[in-house]
């Protein structure tokens, strides 16, 4: 009997509306999501959603930018780290941001979590390259 792949739900979290107005019209043409996304465009609030869940039966896919105000997207990942329920939950992070600094991106490989990186704006080949990434982690489970 095959394992059953886990649910996906993606999450975007940038400040930018713009962005995540695009990131999701992107998605839907190439027939990622079986739902609407979940727009955060406050990391703060991310984090807050995400404090209040608990052994969930799906894999959470985040598309995060790092240029945010309140908390970066360094700083969202170490906060998402020290949530209480932060093992029971299912996260692949893909970095969505403007920066190409070697040092941010140098900064991520403490993170095992976060699975690529791509300039914004998401293109069509991030698209195909998202859903490829997100099929090898289904089949690797």
């Amino acid at each position: 009997m095959k394992n059953q792949p886990p649910n996906i739900q993606f999450i975007i979290i940038d400040d930018d509306y713009l962005t995540t107005v695009i990131h999701h019209k992107k998605m839907a043409r190439h027939k990622m999501l079986t739902a609407t996304p979940i727009i955060f465009n406050d990391p703060r609030d991310a984090l807050a959603y995400f404090s209040n869940c608990y052994i969930q039966k799906i894999t959470n896919v985040i598309l995060l930018d790092l240029q945010m105000p309140y908390l970066n997207g360094i700083q969202f990942l170490r906060e998402l780290k020290r949530l209480k329920n932060f093992k029971t939950l299912d996260f692949l992070v893909f970095i969505v941001s403007s920066s190409i600094d070697p040092r941010i991106r140098k900064s991520l490989k403490d993170y095992p979590e976060v699975k690529g990186y791509y300039n914004k704006p998401i293109s069509e080949e991030h698209c195909l390259d998202l859903k490829r990434k997100i099929q090898t982690f289904k089949i690797s489970r």
